[in-house]
């Protein structure tokens, strides 16, 4: 899997610079268009936050001997 998918900073920076594309826009399709591109770069943010806490569960914890402290 491409390493960008996973990293939720990238998406809510498109997120951010789709909002504000869309803000400078008077055409409402093309402003709906842009805005609904938006909400999918949160929900791929938002996915790359539940495979990062996904993966972090999943990885294998340094166990605790007997001489830890």
């Amino acid at each position: 899997m491409p390493r960008v998918l996973n990293h939720a900073a990238h998406w809510h920076l498109r997120a951010q610079e789709s909002l504000l594309l869309a803000a400078q826009l008077e055409d409402p399709v093309a402003k709906a268009a842009i805005l609904q591109i938006a909400e999918e770069y949160e929900r791929l943010a938002a996915r790359a936050v539940k495979r990062e806490s996904d993966e972090a569960a999943i990885k294998p914890q340094p166990s605790k001997g007997p001489h830890s402290a």
